[in-house]
């Protein structure tokens, strides 16, 4: 770095807002509402069962001595309690001693009765439903059937099990105690034996609902009562109405959902933390877990529609935003989900101070010791969510290779076009304004004016030298994320995968070797733009990570350079260094699942410097020593895999599979090796052959899930128009109206769909809820509609004999043949616009506006004339699925099996 630089770092130690005074925030006062349910004080129950019951042990130690004959025994100071419980029992004792002892076991009694429900309250315990009744004037409402469905809803949220003991409430006084007496009992001590039972707690609530029915819609209603046995035994009521019901139950069972977890120890977890004792909206937590059941069955859509609403009702919830980033990921969607964690990162917090942070020097932590340490632990205090939230953001930034293509690709149309440019607008202003301390080193001028120009120039121009840009920020943010985790071992649930091991491999190695393949391409472009030297040519901006050299320390330093010497890095080089990351002080703690399969993405990584022994470019030769290191480096990255797997149980590594075999992109090159290959058939045997992968799975899924979306949504509505075709006793006029209404609202949105090609998941989302609205529900339930987007095992390419399926060492046939099929649906998707959309949404106007004028010249509308209206409908819809059917991509699951006929 030279001299005008460093004075310009020393120049910008402190951001403007280094004295500005950190914005109030509400802490123990609140202005929503308080939850209508009692918090349990369960530690301070706890407090008094102890005080209560040691006082009562010191008291019968007390007044039974200390026997001689006893004291050779380690347990000596237990006979006493028991000689003073026998004298308070039989006798032998004043009666003010007795009367002394049974006060105190009546205050023992008690607060240990008042614990055991306040935990009953917090756990949560099991929720006591009562039987339903009806209080329809319809005697077949389905009572029974209610209550079942409503038990089902509440075990289905995994939260709180439905309690199938019985249905008594806890007494209330003492004349319930004693109806539960045996009037025939005349022993003091068996009339108390009688007594406790009914006097111990057994749950923690109780609901009670009723059937309400009414005219309007929605017709169909339950008024439920959740009641909490602590503290005289509050309640909350409310009537939850809905179309069917299913939709009530299910309204019904997350309002008793909602209205019991802000009290609970559930609450104290995310994403629920910042509504502890407070009133939770049920319609947030409705669309929080709709949306999690959309997203554990992949139908991301959808999931991604009810987080959006849950954001809507909550949208200061950080852990939220991780959800909605972590669905846009699955979706491909990666220049989204960048937006979305810098969102998440501002959120509720001044700009200027992160950037601060971010930034600070070593001089400057050595001259302020007291504010480097207490803000950043406050900062953890008030974000639990922050160590999890940093570490997903750093790696989005990392994988430049995606975002960087997604940010220069101008191929948007309609409203994903304008959602794109604000997105890019918004992360260049963010970009700009945190991130140009580090382009000081090799801008023009070394200033912060000139520096900021020169990296809004590049983030618009130059997707090379904006790759090398993302990943300076990624190890920077890496760095100081490693330097931040010790502070926030100290605060309770700041914990994430982001172990301080993990963190090490990534700054140490994984941030640098990605680094420095940036700067190899970027070498290649000839520095370009970069400073000039006096001669006019452009100079290395700096020398392998130079310009870090102001905020990281001297070690970590050297380690990163050690590795960015060159690119592709010498194996042995790499084994040392994630050697030395994962080393241990005496082997403890043992090594995690994440630091294996993290060591085997930083192996995989390195096979990208290795184009052709790696499954690249034909036209490049590898030679005998090429072709030796990336045998050493799959193998590396295989046995650490293998690692990896062994530290997990069989769910874990389930999940684990899809994100190895697909995903991961530090992968990609090593899916194309041999030792891949057995690895998978060893580790994941599914007893068929295995085919090569395209680098970029995500488009074949993508464009496999817009064809069965368009083929499925299109079935069920031709099946519908069919139906609707029957024999009825008279034709609805103003029912088919609507019926058409809602047809057109349709190709309208399959026109937004086709122009472009099904990219953006808005379009797609409110597709889905036009054809669940318009389609029979028999029959989306019975199509599981809509689709989840399947995984690439699930997706089958019809290929031509020009590429060789057995030629597995090279992955140029199905490359070509991936971006085919892509292309071949695309075309597919377009030619909707043009012909079918159009034509079906002017069909379905002009036989609405038919349908009005028949209505207000008052004619009677035939049945024969209604039917053909139907069957002209239902046969455009067909036409849709057949010309999407002809798309080189199909999907089965495994209970089916890929014949000829599905592989057009």
């Amino acid at each position: 770095m030279s001299n005008e630089a460093r004075s310009t770092t020393r120049r910008i130690e402190r951001s403007k807002q280094w004295e500005e005074r950190t914005p109030h925030r509400i802490r123990k006062e609140s202005r929503t509402s308080p939850s209508p349910l009692p918090v349990p004080r369960i530690r301070s129950w706890r407090l008094l069962t102890t005080i209560t019951v040691a006082a009562l042990l010191l008291a019968l130690h007390g007044q039974g001595g200390n026997p001689a004959e006893w004291r050779w025994w380690p347990g000596s100071w237990v006979v006493p309690i028991f000689d003073g419980l026998s004298a308070a029992l039989v006798g032998g004792l004043p009666a003010w001693k007795r009367l002394g002892f049974l006060a105190l076991a009546i205050a023992c009694f008690v607060s240990w009765r008042h614990w055991r429900m306040a935990k009953l309250a917090y756990l949560p315990g099991p929720v006591d439903v009562h039987e339903f009744t009806n209080a329809t004037s319809d005697r077949q409402a389905p009572v029974d059937d209610v209550k079942s469905q409503f038990c089902r809803h509440l075990s289905e949220t995994q939260i709180y099990p439905p309690y199938a003991g019985p249905a008594d409430p806890p007494p209330e006084s003492f004349l319930d105690v004693a109806g539960e007496i045996d009037p025939k009992t005349s022993s003091p001590i068996g009339m108390i034996i009688q007594a406790l039972p009914s006097l111990w707690p057994k749950t923690g609530y109780l609901v009670t609902g009723a059937l309400q029915m009414r005219p309007q819609e929605p017709r169909y209603g339950i008024s439920a009562t959740v009641t909490s046995f602590l503290g005289g035994g509050r309640s909350a009521m409310t009537t939850q109405w809905g179309r069917s019901w299913d939709d009530a139950t299910c309204k019904t069972a997350y309002w008793v959902l909602a209205t019991i977890l802000p009290v609970t120890r559930l609450a104290r977890t995310a994403p629920w933390r910042k509504w502890q004792g407070r009133e939770l909206p049920p319609d947030l937590f409705e669309a929080y877990n709709e949306g999690k059941k959309r997203q554990d069955s992949r139908k991301l859509d959808e999931a991604l529609w009810w987080y959006g609403k849950a954001l809507r009702h909550d949208p200061f919830n950080a852990e939220l935003r991780l959800m909605v980033a972590s669905v846009q990921e699955d979706l491909g969607l990666f220049l989204d989900a960048l937006d979305t964690y810098q969102g998440a990162l501002a959120l509720g917090e001044q700009s200027g101070w992160y950037a601060d942070h971010v930034w600070t020097t070593r001089w400057r932590r050595v001259r302020h010791p007291v504010r480097h340490l207490w803000e950043p632990l406050r900062y953890v205090l008030r974000r639990r969510e922050s160590i999890k939230l940093r570490y997903q953001y750093a790696c989005t930034l990392a994988y430049s290779e995606r975002t960087v293509e997604q940010w220069f690709v101008d191929d948007a149309v309609g409203e994903r076009g304008k959602v794109i440019r604000q997105i890019k607008e918004s992360l260049q202003a963010a970009f700009v304004d945190r991130y140009w301390p580090v382009v000081v080193a090799f801008a023009e001028r070394p200033d912060e004016a000139t520096a900021k120009q020169w990296l809004r120039r590049v983030l618009g121009e130059h997707p090379t030298a904006t790759k090398v840009v993302f990943q300076l920020a990624a190890a920077q943010e890496l760095y100081r994320l490693r330097e931040d985790l010790l502070l926030a071992r100290l605060v309770p649930g700041a914990r994430s995968v982001a172990t301080r091991p993990v963190l090490r491999l990534a700054r140490d190695v994984w941030a640098p070797l990605r680094l420095a393949k940036a700067l190899h391409e970027w070498q290649g472009e000839g520095w370009y733009p970069a400073r000039l030297n006096s001669d006019g040519v452009p100079t290395p901006p700096f020398a392998r990570g130079g310009c870090l050299r102001p905020w990281w320390r001297r070690v970590p330093r050297r380690r990163a350079r050690a590795v960015m010497e060159s690119w592709p890095p010498p194996v042995d080089l790499l084994d040392r260094a994630i050697s030395r990351a994962q080393r241990r002080w005496l082997r403890w703690p043992h090594l995690s699942s994440y630091d294996y399969y993290n060591a085997a993405c930083t192996y995989g990584f390195a096979l990208y410097g290795y184009p052709r022994a790696a499954g690249g470019e034909a036209g490049t030769r590898a030679t005998e020593q090429d072709e030796q290191q990336v045998k050493r480096l799959a193998y590396q990255a295989v046995e650490q895999l293998r690692a990896s797997l062994a530290c997990t149980d069989s769910g874990v590594a389930a999940r684990l599979r899809v994100w190895i075999v697909s995903s991961d992109p530090d992968l990609a090159p090593l899916r194309h090796q041999p030792e891949f290959r057995h690895f998978e058939r060893d580790e994941y045997p599914s007893l068929k052959l295995f085919f090569p992968r395209p680098d970029k799975v995500i488009n074949v899924r993508m464009s496999a899930y817009a064809k069965e979306l368009l083929c499925e949504g299109a079935g069920l509505l031709e099946q519908t128009w069919h139906r609707r075709a029957l024999p009825a006793p008279a034709a609805d006029l103003h029912r088919l109206m609507n019926w058409l209404e809602l047809d057109a609202r349709i190709w309208e949105a399959l026109t937004r769909i086709s122009r472009d090609r099904a990219r953006y998941w808005r379009d797609r989302a409110e597709f889905i809820h036009l054809v669940k609205e318009a389609a029979d529900p028999v029959l989306v339930a019975e199509a599981s509609f809509p689709p989840a987007v399947p995984g690439f095992d699930d997706v089958v390419m019809a290929g031509s004999e020009e590429f060789d399926w057995d030629d597995l060492r090279s992955p140029e046939p199905v490359e070509r043949l991936a971006q085919q099929r892509i292309d071949l649906v695309d075309k597919k998707i377009s030619a909707l616009a043009g012909t079918l959309a159009k034509r079906g949404g002017d069909e379905s106007l002009l036989d609405r506006a038919m349908l009005v004028g028949m209505d207000l010249r008052g004619e009677r509308l035939d049945r024969e004339q209604a039917r053909e209206v139907c069957r002209r409908h239902a046969a455009a819809w067909q036409r849709v699925a057949g010309h999407m059917d002809e798309a080189g991509i199909a999907v089965y699951t495994t209970d089916d099996t890929p014949d000829a006929g599905r592989r057009p």
